[in-house]
């Protein structure tokens, strides 16, 4: 084992400030490291790049040495022809994944760092980033954080589509990703993923690679409450980044089949929707509809989960660990979710949130948090502790330094 390992961090954003997922996932996973490991950073260029990397790696934290960054994406990756598409259900191209342009620099800049040999580990964060290496990585040490499987995204949109037609479309991309994940996939030796249940599936696809769970956590100390008040308000709140597709879906499948539910009941009932970059639909019907606020970007969620009486989180697709559910419980809000919004997450149907089957039993779960004090507080208190008991960044990190480890000494 090396005294200090060098590790380089291929990402595709500079994860400062921690504003969605993936950027969260990296910020907390290495700012929290304890071991005698250095990180240098390489990412794509924005506005930012003309900040000295000195300054930039120590908004990281103390074990970052430097932030390099390459230019963004340089050419369009070329759209498939019907034929070519075809094809491509059964034999997928690399790049049908990530971005629709491709970066030629970023290949150059990766393939040339890898080769210089000043790196004891290589971590990709994101598939889509390891797919700029052009090496034959037996002797090189990486690892690829996955983070959740293609196939079991795709397949939850071909299980709850109900037109045929659409349907039929849905398995195909259902069985495009699991072929990806077949053929793509497996050439990479060492795999994270963040629950158990993307693992499994990815492992079934990858039976030859290592494949690791790590997953997400939540910043305790700087998600807690500071509204120690009664909600007054029948404020309902979801959060995330608005142009993902299955933010932006759910979210509308809500408004449209849930929310006129509760207002029959609980006519004053309100929803807030904060996070940034709304869709247009999504927009046009804040407008049209009473009692619907968007707030685009905010760089505080904090203030917003205090303003709410209950946490919503209506997801019908996705895959991966819901960062939204875990910054919910750490700021002592009830929650009402779907299942799938709870997959890889110590969710428990009565103790740290009430779980529904359906849009009229999440409408009668809403009215039941709003309407009964005691069952709120329960949820609320219960959802802290679990986050306090299982979900620290710190446990996390810890995680992946032990991963790391193995992977150094295999």
């Amino acid at each position: 084992m090396y005294d200090i390992p060098s590790v380089l961090i291929i990402a595709p954003d500079y994860p400062f400030p921690p504003d969605d997922g993936h950027k969260l996932r990296n910020y907390h996973l290495f700012k929290n490291f304890v071991s005698g490991y250095s990180f240098d950073i390489l990412t794509f260029a924005d506005e930012r790049v003309s900040i000295d990397s000195e300054g930039m790696a120590a908004q990281l934290g103390t074990r970052f040495r430097n932030v390099r960054f390459v230019p963004s994406s340089t050419h369009k990756i070329v759209r498939l022809n019907k034929y070519e598409n075809i094809k491509n259900i059964f034999s997928p191209s690399p790049l049908t994944i990530g971005s629709p342009y491709y970066s030629d620099e970023m290949a150059k800049v990766v393939n040339q760092e890898i080769m210089s040999l000043k790196y004891e580990l290589i971590y990709f964060s994101g598939f889509s980033m390891f797919l700029y290496n052009k090496l034959k990585l037996e002797k090189h040490t990486y690892i690829v954080d996955v983070i959740d499987s293609l196939s079991i995204y795709l397949k939850n949109d071909y299980i709850k589509e109900k037109n045929i037609i659409k349907k039929i479309k849905c398995y195909l991309n259902y069985m495009w990703a699991v072929n990806y994940e077949k053929i793509h996939h497996s050439r990479a030796s060492n795999m994270i993923l963040v629950s158990s249940i993307d693992a499994e599936q990815v492992k079934k696809h990858c039976p030859a690679s290592n494949v690791w769970v790590i997953p997400n956590g939540v910043d305790t100390d700087y998600y807690v409450s500071k509204n120690k008040c009664k909600m007054t308000e029948n404020i309902l709140l979801f959060t995330g980044v608005m142009n993902y597709h299955p933010n932006n879906e759910s979210i509308i499948y809500f408004i449209k089949e849930i929310l006129p539910l509760v207002k029959r009941r609980v006519p004053n009932v309100k929803l807030l929707v904060a996070g940034k970059n709304p869709m247009p639909e999504l927009r046009r019907m804040a407008t049209r509809l009473p009692g619907i606020d968007l707030t685009g970007y905010v760089a505080d969620m904090r203030p917003y989960f205090d303003k709410a009486a209950i946490y919503i989180a209506p997801m019908i697709s996705g895959a991966g660990l819901k960062n939204k559910i875990l910054e919910a419980w750490a700021m002592s809000k009830p929650v009402v979710a779907f299942p799938l919004s709870c997959d890889g997450i110590d969710a428990v149907d009565g103790y740290n949130a009430l779980i529904a089957g359906s849009r009229e039993e999440f409408a009668d779960k809403i009215v039941k948090v709003l309407s009964d004090p005691m069952q709120s507080d329960k949820l609320a208190k219960n959802g802290r502790k679990t986050v306090e008991k299982s979900y620290s960044w710190i446990s996390k990190s810890k995680m992946l330094e032990e991963v790391f480890s193995k992977v150094l000494n295999m």
